[in-house]
């Protein structure tokens, strides 16, 4: 819209995502304070008559800030904002969006301390394992694929029912609440079972995590397809984990007798590549990653694996989850 967001733009998403999330849907939060944050960039352009080229930029400095802060990862703002929002790596987009990055990051930890999501332990690799780092990326692109097929499915579903528009989320809800009596992982944001993954603090065995995959896969479904309020980083986040989870067991199942790293590691690669697989952005699937988990160990797995997600991810005839019709 020629960078022109509603104002309301600035808290509707926010206060509907809170309400959605915190009453359980499986979303994230992440994605409406990004909307939030280009809707503050926006509001300044027309504050102070910006013409219309330079629009974009200060939308692309609110979602620089906005990734920067809520997560404490000021290179994934940064590299958003380049990757998605602009779609171009031009010198004079650097210095505005690296500012707003930066000065979000540090307000962000004055308030809320200098910590990650997901602090983890290092975790080693060895050369077999980047073929098969390589090969998570088919398989997250796929997931990926899924992903999106079972969200548009679930929209066009929940468009044909003839109710008025606002009870329509509280199906999706209902549906919700039905599968987490048996399944209440399926709920949330899942960062405590992300936090299980890359732990290895499971309380039940890989067929839970297959459970958990399946039913967080109709529970996002519900909630996002339905109306609800929230974003898709969380989603990426844990399907990509416990899909990396399964992998790697799988690897170790089938070549017991190679020393291939720890599932856990897989599972904090295939965040990377879920991200870099639906949203078509392989830096920023990375460096989220690096970020958020200290993952700076495993940087050639998750540069192998975030740019087949996103190379077979396109090669399916998918694009970016943004731009998708």
């Amino acid at each position: 819209g020629r960078g022109y967001l509603p104002r309301r733009m600035v808290f509707s998403r926010l206060i509907s995502s809170l309400m959605t999330v915190g009453c359980g849907g499986a979303a994230g939060l992440e994605g409406p304070i990004v909307v939030s944050g280009a809707a503050v960039g926006s509001a300044v352009a027309r504050l102070f008559r910006i013409a219309e080229q330079r629009r974009a930029l200060l939308i692309a400095c609110g979602t620089s800030g906005a990734i920067a802060g809520i997560f404490n990862a000021p290179l994934t703002g940064l590299i958003f904002s380049l990757e998605v929002i602009l779609g171009e790596w031009k010198a004079k987009n650097l210095v505005p969006t690296v500012t707003a990055a930066a000065i979000a990051t540090q307000v962000s930890r004055s308030l809320m301390g200098n910590k990650i999501p997901f602090p983890g332990q290092e975790i080693l690799h060895q050369i077999q394992d980047l073929p098969a780092f390589a090969f998570l990326g088919l398989v997250c692109a796929v997931a990926g694929l899924i992903f999106v097929r079972l969200l548009h499915h679930s929209q066009r579903l929940f468009q044909r029912i003839k109710m008025p528009i606002y009870l329509v989320p509280g199906l999706g809800g209902l549906g919700v609440g039905l599968i987490a009596l048996f399944c209440p992982q399926a709920m949330g944001e899942g960062y405590a079972e992300i936090r299980a993954f890359l732990t290895g603090q499971l309380n039940s065995g890989i067929w839970f995590v297959a459970l958990i995959l399946a039913m967080r896969y109709l529970t996002t479904s519900l909630t996002l397809g339905s109306g609800g309020a929230g974003g898709v980083f969380a989603p990426c986040l844990i399907i990509g984990s416990a899909v990396g989870l399964l992998y790697g067991h799988l690897v170790h199942a089938l070549a017991p007798s190679q020393a291939f790293a720890h599932p856990a590691a897989y599972a904090l690669v295939g965040m990377a590549g879920m991200v870099a697989g639906i949203m078509c952005a392989p830096l920023t699937g990375m460096f989220l990653v690096l970020e958020i988990c200290g993952g700076y160990d495993l940087i050639l797995p998750l540069m192998l694996c975030s740019l087949v997600a996103m190379f077979a991810y396109r090669l399916m005839g998918e694009e970016s989850i943004y731009t998708r019709d």
